[in-house]
C-alpha cells in the first residue's frame, strides 16, 4: 500500500511540476496547444524508450476488448496539459493546482459513488462529502490571498 502512496504522492508532485512548465514552453511557442503538442511527443518519447524495454513486459493483446471510453485518456491528458498550460500563469502554482485538486475530488466522488469508468463503488459517506467541503473551502482560501 505505501508503494501507492508514494506513486501517487510522486504523480501529484510532477503534476504541479509540469504546470510550470508548460506554461514556459506555451510562452515560448505562441500557445498552450503547441505547448501540450510538444510536451505529449515528448511524453511518447519517454513512454516508448519505456515500452520497448526490458522493464515492460505486458500484454497488448487486449486492447481490442476495451470499451470506447477506455481510449479517451489521452484526450482527456492533452485537455488537462493544454488547459494548465493555460491557467498556470494566470491562477499561480497553488491556485491552479488547488482548482485542479477541487475539481478533480468533486468528480472523483462522483466516479466512485456511481462505480463509473471502471472504479468499484464507494458511497458517498458524510465523511466524504466534509472532506470535499474541505476541500473547496481550502480551495476559496488559497484562491483568495
Amino acid at each position: 500500500m505505501i508503494v501507492w502512496v508514494f506513486i501517487a504522492i510522486l504523480s501529484g508532485t510532477a503534476l504541479a511540476v509540469q504546470a510550470g512548465c508548460n506554461s514556459v514552453l506555451s510562452r515560448a511557442v505562441g500557445g498552450p496547444i503547441t505547448a501540450a503538442l510538444v510536451s505529449f511527443c515528448c511524453g511518447t518519447l519517454a513512454l516508448g524508450a519505456l515500452f520497448f524495454s526490458p522493464l515492460v513486459r505486458q500484454s497488448h493483446a487486449s486492447l481490442a476488448h476495451l470499451p470506447w471510453w477506455a481510449w479517451g485518456g489521452g484526450v482527456l491528458g492533452a485537455i488537462f496539459v493544454a488547459g494548465s498550460a493555460a491557467a498556470a500563469p494566470r491562477l499561480g502554482a497553488a491556485g491552479m493546482v488547488a482548482v485542479i485538486l477541487a475539481a478533480q475530488l468533486c468528480v472523483a466522488v462522483i466516479l466512485d459513488h456511481f462505480a463509473l469508468v471502471g472504479f468499484s463503488s464507494r458511497p458517498v459517506t458524510v465523511s466524504r462529502f466534509v472532506g470535499v467541503l474541505l476541500l473547496l473551502a481550502g480551495t476559496f482560501f488559497i484562491r483568495r490571498s
